[in-house]
C-alpha cells in the first residue's frame, strides 16, 4: 500500500474533492494537511505533507480531462407541463391495477412514467388522469399533488463518464432556488420534476 494509492482511494470516495482537482479550484498543501491523519492510519506509519501533495498533484493532472465544463451541451431540451405527482405504498394489489392506468395512458397519448423503492410508488401522471387514478381506490395513497412540471433533458453519450456530471444539473437547478421534487432517469436522459411556477427560471438555464 502507497501514499499514492491511499490518497486516490480517498480522492474517488468524496465528490467534493474530486470536483475541486478537476475544476482545480482546492490548495493542495491544505488539503494534504486535512487528509495526512487519514492516510498515517491507513499506512500505519508517517507520511510527509509533500508526499500527499505529489500524489494530489499526479491526480488533479490526470483528472482535470474529465472535468464538467461551465456548461454542458445537451442534446435536447423538454418541458412538459400540466402534470401530478403521486405517491403510493408498493403492493402487489397497486403495482396490478396501475398497470391499468399505463395502458389507458398508452393509447391515449398522456403522459406517464413510474418509479418504485422498496416500499414506495411514485407515479407521474398527466393531471387529466388523477380523476380515473383516484377511482382504482388504490391503498397506501401517501399524496397526489398537481401542478407539476417534467424538465427533460438528453445528455450526449461521451458526457456519462464525466464524474459530477449529474450533480451539475442538480446544482444548476438548486443555485436558481428550483424546488426538486422527484429524479429519474435512464442511460442517457434525466428527468427532474418541478412545481410548474418555477419552469420560468430554468427555461434558458440549460
Amino acid at each position: 500500500m502507497t501514499t499514492s494509492k491511499i490518497v486516490r482511494e480517498i480522492v474517488q470516495n468524496d465528490y467534493v474533492l474530486s470536483f475541486g482537482l478537476q475544476n482545480r479550484i482546492l490548495n493542495l498543501t491544505q488539503v494534504a494537511r486535512l487528509m495526512r491523519p487519514s492516510v498515517k492510519s491507513a499506512l500505519h506509519k508517517d507520511v510527509s505533507i509533500d508526499s500527499i501533495v505529489m500524489a494530489l498533484s499526479r491526480m488533479q493532472d490526470d483528472m482535470v480531462e474529465f472535468a464538467v465544463p461551465n456548461k454542458l451541451k445537451i442534446d435536447q431540451f423538454v418541458i412538459k407541463k400540466d402534470l401530478a405527482l403521486i405517491s403510493l405504498q408498493k403492493s402487489k394489489k397497486n403495482l396490478q391495477k396501475i398497470l391499468k392506468l399505463k395502458l389507458y395512458a398508452l393509447q391515449n397519448d398522456k403522459f406517464y412514467s413510474v418509479s418504485e423503492s422498496m416500499n414506495e410508488i411514485s407515479l407521474m401522471i398527466h393531471e387529466s388522469l388523477v380523476d380515473l387514478f383516484e377511482s382504482y381506490k388504490l391503498d397506501g395513497v401517501n399524496f397526489v399533488q398537481n401542478n407539476i412540471a417534467a424538465l427533460m433533458i438528453k445528455i450526449p453519450k461521451e458526457y456519462l463518464e464525466l464524474t459530477g456530471m449529474f450533480q451539475y444539473f442538480v446544482q444548476r437547478l438548486t443555485l436558481h432556488s428550483v424546488n426538486i421534487l422527484e429524479i429519474s432517469s435512464t442511460y442517457t436522459e434525466l428527468i427532474f420534476y418541478v412545481h410548474e411556477d418555477g419552469v420560468s427560471d430554468v427555461i434558458n438555464l440549460f
